[in-house]
Formats: structure tokens, C-alpha cells, sequence
């Protein structure tokens, strides 16, 4: 065997090798990014806090009991937004509602996030519709929130009770847990 075909068999066999390699290491590389954690865009008509945020008062070190703005309308108002978040199938703005230490419906966080995606873009339309909802502030400054949930998809629709709990992440709520009971 010659010198340059010998060469030339090691070149054929690198990139016989190679090039598959390095494609499997770039498909690699892009699925797992999808499962890193990162800030999403938001669409402009939406605000880039991670969700309602009480309305700054003139002395914020007055008594929250003088203030026009009531925990049950703030509370309210994080609902309305969540359910808004919800129904725009806008996955980044739906998660900034959750804490990262969140456990909801038994997944973590980023199980969470998988799942949300998934739903959002298996089903084209996705209504909620919340009904008496109670607000309890709990022992250890959590707010327990539990409501009815309609929930109607493309060909599903389902009703149960949401039970979530909310932690103060500076001038905001994010929900820690969430349980979900469906309703016969």
C-alpha cells in the first residue's frame, strides 16, 4: 500500500467518523439548552414583572390596612394575571408566576415548565375560568389561595379545586405549591 492511500483512507475514515460525531454533539448541545433555565421575552402589552405588583403607595411604611389596595384585591389581581398568562400560551410570562423552588401538581419547577410547554403547544385554544376563590394568610406569612377551576381545551374540558400557596418575592406573590383535586 502506498503512502497516499494509506493518507487518503485515514481522511475518508475521520470524516466518515467525524462529521456524525460532531453533528450528534450539536443535537446534544441544542436539546439539552432547551431544558436550561432562562428569562423568556415578553410580549410589550405585558408587564415585565413576574406578575401583578401591588401599586406603590405614597408611605410605604404606613399600615397596609390604610391603604386603598386590599390583600383580596392584590390577591385578585394575581389571579386575573395568572389566568391571563395561562390563556396567552406564553410560556416564559406563565412562569414567572412560579418560584424555582416550586413543587405544583407534583412536578418541580423545570418539570413544570415542560409540561406547560407541551400543553401550550399541543392545544390551540385554552380557556380558565376561576370561581370562588377564599384567601387565607397562613402561620408562617404564606397566602393560601383555593378556588374553583373550569378548565375547557380544544376536545377537553375539566373542573376541579386549585389549591395554591404564595410566597412574597419583594413587592410581589409567586406560588411555591399548587395542588389540583378534579371534581366529580
Amino acid at each position: 500500500m502506498s503512502k497516499t492511500t494509506i493518507i487518503s483512507s485515514g481522511w475518508v475514515f475521520i470524516l466518515a467518523i467525524g462529521i456524525p460525531l460532531v453533528m450528534c454533539l450539536i443535537v446534544a448541545v441544542s436539546v439539552f439548552d432547551l431544558f436550561k433555565p432562562r428569562s423568556h421575552d415578553i410580549p410589550p402589552t405585558m408587564s415585565s414583572t413576574p406578575y401583578y405588583s401591588r401599586p406603590e403607595t405614597q408611605d410605604e411604611s404606613k399600615d397596609d390596612s390604610s391603604s386603598d389596595y386590599s390583600i383580596e384585591e392584590e390577591l385578585s389581581d394575581f389571579l386575573h394575571e395568572w389566568n391571563r398568562a395561562f390563556e396567552s400560551k406564553n410560556l416564559g410570562y406563565f412562569m414567572k408566576f412560579y418560584h424555582e423552588e416550586s413543587i405544583c401538581r407534583n412536578l418541580d419547577y423545570y418539570e413544570l415548565k415542560i409540561y406547560q410547554g407541551r400543553l401550550f403547544s399541543e392545544f390551540q385554544e385554552i380557556n380558565l375560568s376561576i370561581t370562588d376563590a377564599k384567601y387565607k394568610k397562613t402561620e408562617d406569612d404564606r397566602i393560601r389561595i383555593e378556588f374553583i377551576q373550569r378548565t375547557r381545551l380544544d376536545t377537553f374540558s375539566d373542573v376541579g379545586t386549585v389549591v395554591m400557596t404564595l410566597v412574597r418575592n419583594g413587592n410581589s406573590y409567586q406560588i411555591i405549591s399548587e395542588k389540583w383535586e378534579s371534581k366529580p
